[in-house]
């Protein structure tokens, strides 16, 4: 049995690949999940902007919309988002806010006339920068726990074989708690576990980072009547969390001498990707025009990751209470591929002259076929890509919004509804990712400059899994609400534009 006598501090070890393996899946799809995004006026109709066209945010949802410039425009947004969190566990609810300032938008767009026999047809060059999505969130948690304990999976783990007790055959919260006795030895070798519960299990998670793209796009259009355009997709992402989680007896126990535990855990990742954009618009009427885009899956070539963790343990001994510390364990930076879904969208719009317009649009993403690769693992790559085939599906997006015009004022109003990225069977009702959004908002329309200023309220559920338990998994059930302030401010050189 190791004896209890010292304050240890350990040196690092070197990452395992599938140290993290129970994590890529929730990671993934949370880099594939988008906001409401675009420019304020975008957001205010509920981003169905696919086939009206004319504005800087149809670079990310169908190029072909840029075709409708006949001026050059540059426009800039400004936004703040306020996420709120409200996590149940264990019948304990627990409320936390963040608020996050950004860019949603900047972009510029350049109509260039090419004059033909049959009259001045245009060609539009843009170049679009979007914010995709917002990661900063905060979520915290605490309750009681009855069935069992985080140290029950580094028990099963440390128990299930018979290698060194060391970061290359282990998962560092493993090694942690054996560095910081709790786990331990009988005289004879036999392992034993010094947490039996009931425990208050508390905790919390910080999150930052965002999902953006920059599109450069070419669009043209043919006599008023087809609008075509194609984008390529620069996307990048960077994601940090910090994650904290503790554990404390509810009955203090003499024979093992338990009191407390704590593991912090810091991870970051980022990188680059490309895609591209196809888009067209057809106007079989003068007021209705009907569109349809695609997006290739985004192909992040080297994202890059670093993790470190560290643990803490409170043990009373024979004579005096003793605070174990492990190494802060700290991850060579480790790269991987990940492909973005492909994402389809179906648009129509009615144009009321003077008065307006009325748009919905339909978009398909293939959240079944979330891509992971590690170059020198092709064994573990086909697992993981299996393993999203079984958990995701298709996710479908429907947005409908409305503008109203009068003289040079506009009143928006927007609705947006995303399915769950899960199969049919998968994950938990009412916290699926499911999500709604309600918008509107204001804009003016000079001959020179304009602006609008929109706000969206997005509402939904989601749930986290603390670890992985044969049975009880301890689980956060977390209703979470997005409300959304963005203000975009442009500016219009010659020509005009067709709505």
């Amino acid at each position: 049995m190791k004896s209890i006598k010292l304050f240890f501090v350990f040196s690092f070890g070197i990452l395992c690949s599938n140290n993290f393996a129970q994590s890529y899946a929730e990671e993934l799809l949370k880099y594939s999940l988008t906001d409401v995004n675009g420019t304020a006026r975008s957001i205010g109709v509920g981003g169905a902007f696919s086939t009206v066209g004319a504005d800087l945010s149809c670079a990310t949802s169908n190029p072909a919309g840029l075709g409708l410039y006949r001026s050059t425009e540059l426009s800039l947004s400004l936004g703040g988002v306020l996420n709120s969190n409200k996590a149940t566990f264990s019948n304990t609810t627990v409320n936390a806010n963040k608020l996050n300032i950004n860019l949603p938008h900047v972009g510029a767009v350049f109509a260039i006339p090419i004059k033909t026999s049959r009259g001045t047809n245009f060609l539009q060059l843009g170049i679009v920068y979007n914010r995709l999505a917002d990661f900063g969130s905060v979520k915290e948690f605490k309750g009681i726990n009855s069935y069992n304990s985080k140290v029950d999976v580094f028990y099963n783990e440390i128990t299930s074989t018979n290698l060194p007790i060391l970061y290359q055959n282990y998962a560092p919260g493993t090694v942690q708690a054996w560095n910081t006795y709790l786990l331990d030895t009988l005289p004879g070798g036999t392992f034993f576990k010094r947490v039996n519960g009931p425990v208050t299990q508390s905790g919390s998670y910080f999150e930052k980072g965002g999902s953006n793209e920059m599109n450069i796009a070419l669009s043209g259009n043919i006599n008023d009547k087809f609008y075509v355009g194609a984008a390529v997709g620069i996307p990048w992402m960077n994601y940090e969390r910090s994650k904290i989680y503790n554990e404390e007896i509810v009955q203090y126990d003499s024979t093992y001498g338990f009191k407390s535990f704590s593991q912090s855990d810091f991870y970051k990742v980022s990188g680059v990707g490309l895609n591209l954009k196809l888009g067209i618009i057809v106007k079989p009427l003068p007021f209705w025009r009907i569109g349809a885009s695609i997006t290739t899956p985004s192909a992040y070539f080297k994202l890059q990751e670093t993790n470190n963790s560290a643990m803490t343990s409170v043990i009373d001994g024979t004579a005096q209470t003793y605070i174990f510390a492990s190494d802060t364990f700290s991850s060579e930076p480790y790269r991987f591929s990940y492909s973005r879904p492909l994402k389809a969208t179906f648009g129509t719009s009615f144009i009321i002259s003077k008065w307006g317009f009325v748009s919905v649009d339909y978009e398909l993403n293939d959240y079944k076929h979330i891509g992971l690769g590690f170059d020198d693992n092709q064994p573990l790559t086909n697992s993981f890509n299996q393993d999203f085939r079984k958990l995701y599906g298709i996710g479908h997006t429907i947005r409908a919004g409305a503008e109203f015009s009068w003289n040079v004022l506009r009143v928006r109003a927007g609705y947006q509804w995303n399915s769950t990225p899960f199969q049919s069977g998968v994950g938990v009702k009412g916290y699926d990712l499911q999500r709604q959004t309600f918008s509107g908002g204001l804009g003016y329309r000079g001959k020179l400059i304009f602006a609008d200023l929109t706000f969206a309220h997005t509402m939904g559920g989601d749930f986290t899994s603390l670890y992985r338990a044969t049975a009880n998994e301890p689980v956060l059930l977390n209703k979470f609400t997005n409300n959304r302030l963005v203000v975009t401010v442009g500016f219009k050189f010659g020509g005009k534009r067709l709505n």
